[in-house]
């Protein structure tokens, strides 16, 4: 058995996996791209109200004021090593287990070059949650609505800005279309392979996230629905059959599902 990326050993700290993965290092290096800086920050509420808050990162660009290219973002990174790994195991009749962790779309985001149109699209169309505007204008029917655990977060984690949160919104949908790429990149060479059809491919998270809902992001409000709320996609084997040897392929089941045993 062996492991690539941030989680291959015991973690005695927590950082964006960019800083010190020293794997990325090599990549970018690779690349031709010595460093990066970020050039448009998004910053949450600080508790004091003087200065920034929390960092939730923004956009990005190659040291020396270059465009930084979607091909070497994190989630590049993985892909590439999950390619590598799925070199090892064609060839083998023998059944084979992979899992990728992609960090992404976790935030801090990280938000490369040539997203400028798709940026400005996503700006023109975008919809503020109600419960953020209500809870801005300190609504009093949503704070009974909410335990105080929520107030207490908000005031290290709530956005009140209405450009802060146009950004975190933006900067959300961003990522998870960088990192779009990278899984069609995955799926792709299974097909190419001729391995799909034969594979159970399942997507899921760790958790969910409030993304401005009652002006709260991340997941760190305790039992909040959104943070409980996570997606599963299983793709099933193509001769997989269900209850009375139904196939399963191309079945679409509308149900609640629970990962506790």
């Amino acid at each position: 058995m062996s492991a690539f990326g941030e989680n291959d050993s015991p973690w005695d700290r927590w950082s964006p996996p960019w800083f010190d993965d020293d794997g990325y290092s090599s990549f970018l290096e690779s690349k031709s791209i010595n460093g990066f800086s970020f050039f448009r920050e998004i910053h949450g509420r600080s508790p004091s109200s003087q200065g920034n808050g929390n960092f939730l990162g923004g956009w990005v660009q190659a040291n020396g004021c270059k465009p930084f290219p979607r091909e070497a973002t994190y989630p590049a990174y993985i892909a590439d090593m999950a390619l590598a790994g799925l070199w090892a195991c064609h060839g083998s009749d023998r059944p084979f287990y992979f899992q990728i962790d992609w960090f992404e779309p976790h935030q801090p985001f990280f938000i490369p070059s040539g997203m400028e149109e798709r940026e400005r699209e996503m700006r023109a169309s975008l919809a503020l949650s109600l419960s953020w505007a209500m809870t801005n204008n300190g609504d009093p029917n949503l704070g009974l609505r909410l335990p105080l655990v929520y107030e207490r977060y908000r005031k290290y984690w709530g956005l009140s800005e209405l450009r802060t949160v146009e950004d975190y919104l933006v900067a959300n949908a961003l990522k998870y279309e960088v990192l779009d790429e990278q899984v069609g990149r995955v799926l792709s060479w299974l097909k190419n392979k001729g391995l799909y059809d034969d594979c159970l491919v399942m997507v899921t998270a760790d958790h969910g996230e409030m993304n401005c809902r009652g002006g709260l992001v991340d997941k760190g409000a305790f039992l909040n629905p959104r943070v409980l709320q996570v997606p599963l996609y299983l793709k099933m084997p193509i001769d997989c059959e269900g209850d009375a040897g139904v196939p399963m392929h191309g079945t679409s089941i509308h149900r609640a599902v629970s990962y506790l045993m």
